[in-house]
């Protein structure tokens, strides 16, 4: 078994380099220790990490995926330290297992371990017991980061399971990923009631996905898909893109937007290869003309963008949206069918037509909408008007477009924050209960 993340893994005469770091405050915040190979980086089955010596967290993690090679096994395993790392350079389980303390006041610790190089994406080679090998060598301290539960069992988890795992883009089911966390000015301070040292929670997390093409597209046989989300809303304020983004939802980018955000470079080939737009001059060749740097929110593996020519269908940015999904009863007083409903507020001081509007869900189930929504009116959307709708108690999200396919709003809800309201009170988006 491969020890490491190997840059020819796709075959085909490819070469994808891990990312190399150019800002100067990451290069200086890299561990680097004698028992690093090259000083800087941990192998491991598949896979190599980047450690952060600032904040005791990843860079970043690079890891093959053979996916003609998965093997069945149970998830199992106990976390311990990366030995090459050092104890005294990872942030360990009690960040992730005690209470928070906050302003004198112990609450609920929310922050999951969340894997960068995920058990069962690690859950491949020759037979079943190398498979299982590299994937339980995925429980290093050194492969997780404080995650916030909304998005470790929702949006994380659903962008490893529905779209990276299963992808089929690729012509020899192999897979090169880079995926970490995502530093902002502002990160939250983590403080528990067992230590007196802190811990950073990143501000967000990033995944770029590489592989081979069976036909070439501007002669390139290399595919990329870039994807990032966000936990932390400060960060959203001061970066490109962010008129279009919320927190707790997965959006495809640029590579150019995430070298902003990480301050790594991946190289121009991987950017080059990534179909979605960051140059206004590019944007004016794609009909209609797309909204620059390009951030798509993604409900499921059908909204990914896959080539530079894919249909683009353009979105609102949020602060001047027509028309807000507001709040929905999703869990609604037994018996509950047909008592699910979703409120739509017009933000405008014009009626807006919904014909041919539609409003679908991660399933792929939809309402297609009609008639008119007066101004600063409510409408709530119902009964037959559901269509095949359906709101999910263990978290989903809602995409709203416009008979022409431009996204006007989109919002996500967890198992979590939903038990946080009672069965019969409808759950308002913008505030998260």
């Amino acid at each position: 078994m491969a020890l490491g993340y190997s840059e020819t893994f796709l075959g085909n005469g490819l070469v994808i380099p891990m990312p190399r770091p150019v800002n100067q405050d990451l290069i200086g915040q890299i561990l680097r220790r004698d028992e690093l190979d090259e000083g800087i980086y941990s192998h491991h089955p598949n896979f190599t990490l980047m450690m952060n010596e600032k904040h005791k967290q990843l860079v970043f993690a690079a890891h093959n995926i053979d996916q003609a090679a998965y093997q069945p096994g149970d998830r199992s395993g106990s976390w311990k330290n990366d030995d090459a790392v050092g104890a005294e350079n990872q942030v360990d389980e009690a960040f992730y297992d005690d209470d928070l303390y906050n302003y004198g006041r112990l609450e609920e610790n929310l922050f999951d371990k969340g894997h960068m190089v995920p058990f069962a994406n690690a859950r491949h080679g020759p037979d079943q017991s190398s498979a299982m090998t590299a994937a339980k060598s995925t429980y290093v301290w050194s492969n997780c980061t404080l995650q916030h539960r909304n998005l470790n069992e929702s949006e994380w988890a659903y962008l490893e399971r529905y779209i990276v795992r299963p992808l089929k883009l690729d012509s020899n089911d192999k897979l090169c990923v880079f995926s970490g966390p995502i530093w902002g000015a502002l990160d939250r301070e983590i403080h528990i009631s067992s230590r007196t040292d802190t811990a950073r929670a990143p501000a967000g997390f990033f995944k770029v996905v590489c592989f081979h093409l069976a036909e070439p597209v501007n002669g390139s046989h290399l595919g990329v898909l870039a994807f990032a989300i966000f936990q932390d809303k400060e960060v959203l304020r001061a970066k490109a893109g962010g008129a279009v983004v919320k927190t707790d939802r997965k959006y495809q980018i640029t590579i150019a937007q995430l070298q902003g955000l990480t301050g790594l470079d991946f190289g121009s080939e991987i950017a080059d290869a990534n179909p979605m737009i960051f140059k206004p001059s590019t944007a004016r060749r794609v009909n209609p003309r797309a909204h620059t740097p390009e951030v798509m929110p993604i409900g499921n593996a059908s909204d990914v963008m896959t080539r530079l020519d894919s249909p683009r269908s353009g979105q609102q940015d949020l602060a001047k949206r027509d028309v807000s999904i507001f709040s929905a009863m999703i869990r609604p007083r037994s018996p509950e069918t047909g008592k699910e409903w979703v409120s739509l507020l017009n933000r405008t001081e014009a009626e807006v037509d919904l014909t041919g509007w539609v409003l679908r869900g991660k399933d792929g189930r939809k309402a297609v909408l009609s008639g008119p929504l007066s101004p600063g009116r409510m409408r709530m959307i119902s009964g037959s008007e559901m269509g095949t709708l359906r709101l999910g108690n263990y978290g989903g999200d809602l995409i709203l477009r416009t008979a022409q396919g431009v996204i006007v709003d989109h919002v996500t809800w967890t198992r979590k924050s939903l038990l946080e309201v009672k069965p019969g009170i409808s759950y308002e988006f913008e505030i998260g209960r």
